[in-house]
């Protein structure tokens, strides 16, 4: 019996893919495709079931499906830089962040900071900034084209104290997003704030082939489930909100401090 990370074993089989959805980069799979997601009845959370390893693949594929060269990715990130904000998650993210924090310039830690565009736009905003992502030829990009202080090397070694820790749309990527939040207590100030987005269920109403519910994801969040997840890592949340992106994602965002 399979148990939903509220503890809960209510679960139903709500979507089942046989084979890979029209939109989906096409990942060389060796096995043959099938995976599913499941539904708690309980706090509606919903996580993923799959019949192939994921990590072995995704990881080194994904960079290559998506620009293919630093270069490509140089010019993604300037198409997506000069969005306006209309158009712009990031942009967005930020102003939601510096209105939370009354406009007061702190310092930001942000996990799996990719492409650097979230970091870009608040150092712009005067924030000091440091990033931690594992992969060489995002943290490259980072540093040498966008002057950004990355971190490249293991979790643990980061000592630094920030006034606010972010995960956008990093935990659903996380077999046990629970424990990984957890960890990060220890880099935080007394009176600090860890920022989060996650896929927000409501998705599942636009059908299973919503980006939501990509094969990278293994947890597609519920209010409910996201309140859970954050008090389970030692975090007490001040704020959940629900947004759809101008990217047109459906995202649960929310702040919380430690208890």
């Amino acid at each position: 019996m399979k148990n939903c990370l509220c503890g809960s074993n209510k679960i139903i089989t709500k979507f089942k893919y046989f084979k890979k959805p029209a939109q989906e980069k096409p990942f060389k799979i060796n096995n043959d495709y099938k995976r599913f997601f499941y539904l708690c009845k309980n706090c509606s959370h919903m996580f993923a079931e799959h019949f192939f390893t994921v990590k072995k693949f995704y990881s080194k594929q994904y960079f290559e499906l998506v620009y293919g060269s630093p270069t490509n990715l140089e010019k993604k990130f300037n198409f997506i830089v000069n969005l306006p904000l209309a158009k712009s998650d990031n942009k967005n993210r930020a102003n939601r962040i510096e209105k939370f924090f009354n406009f007061r310039k702190k310092s930001v830690l942000d996990i799996g900071s990719g492409s650097g565009v979230f970091l870009f736009e608040m150092k712009k905003k005067k924030w000091n900034t440091l990033g931690f992502e594992e992969d060489s030829r995002y943290s490259n990009f980072c540093k040498k084209k966008l002057n950004l202080k990355i971190h490249t090397k293991n979790l643990e070694s980061i000592k630094s104290k920030h006034d606010l820790i972010t995960f956008n749309k990093v935990l659903e990527h996380i077999v046990s997003p629970v424990n990984f939040l957890s960890r990060f207590k220890n880099n935080l100030k007394d009176t600090s704030y860890i920022y989060i987005e996650v896929p927000d269920v409501v998705a599942a109403h636009k059908g299973k082939n919503r980006q939501e519910f990509g094969l990278e994801h293994f947890h597609v969040f519920s209010m409910s489930s996201l309140d859970i997840m954050i008090n389970k890592a030692g975090f007490k949340t001040i704020e959940i909100n629900r947004i759809q992106d101008p990217s047109g994602k459906y995202t649960l965002f929310a702040f919380a401090k430690i208890k």
